[in-house]
């Protein structure tokens, strides 16, 4: 039974440069305000470019948690209500401890991808100096533009094609002020066995030393002890 392992990697930063002065005369992304149900088109397509990069380097796709979505999402809601862009939060610890929080306890490998981006598109610099903005971003664009970037980092690459993973949850969240697009990636290796609670992980039958998740122990078949 191999120990839960925790891949906290770099975070990606696409697209969101510029001072508040200069945001201040860029045209208003509302449509991102307006609309939730262009976050949850940005968290679908976001999956299925992660599941196209799996597929093309021969791994099986991820499926989709609703309750890994509610954990990512969870989390992209704090980092654009506090604008602290990290894997921990004051409130609610690390990627592990909300997956505990929530009550998600079959698993035994835990990832996650961050990143944020500019609602609006394509950024220039004029004469002046000044950023200028020529639309907002599409959900799907977007979608291939983040994915893209955890693609060239070695880190959120190996997220997106680790073969142990099974599952995944997909969370966005904007934030108004800044109009940037937070979002978070969690991707799970599911486990039937050796979680709290759960059934002690055997070998023809009997259970073997490590049968329960570290500092877990196997008592009368069932996995005891603090999660």
């Amino acid at each position: 039974m191999p120990a839960a392992s925790l891949l906290a990697v770099a975070t990606l930063l696409l697209g969101a440069g510029g001072t508040q002065a200069e945001t201040d005369s860029w045209p208003r992304c509302t449509a991102w305000r307006d609309d939730p149900w262009l976050l949850r088109d940005l968290e679908a397509a976001l999956v299925e470019r992660v599941n196209r990069r799996r597929r093309v380097n021969e791994r099986v796709p991820l499926s989709r948690d609703v309750r890994l979505d509610a954990v990512a999402r969870d989390h992209s809601r704090a980092m654009a209500d506090s604008g602290d862009f990290s894997h921990w939060s004051p409130d609610s610890g690390t990627v592990e401890k909300r997956l505990r929080s929530r009550g998600i306890l079959d698993w035994s490998g835990v990832g996650e991808n961050l990143a944020v981006a500019s609602a609006a598109r394509y950024r220039t610099t004029t004469g002046d100096g000044r950023y200028r903005s020529v639309g907002c971003h599409e959900a799907h664009a977007l979608a291939g533009e983040l994915v893209g970037g955890w693609d060239l980092s070695p880190g959120h690459r190996d997220n997106i094609l680790r073969a142990d993973y099974s599952h995944i949850g997909s969370g966005a969240a904007f934030d108004p002020a800044s109009e940037r697009i937070y979002v978070t990636h969690v991707f799970v290796r599911r486990s039937n066995c050796g979680f709290p609670g759960g059934p002690c992980c055997t070998v023809g039958g009997h259970a073997e030393p490590g049968a329960c998740r570290s500092p877990l122990r196997c008592y009368g078949q069932r996995c005891t002890g603090p999660p």
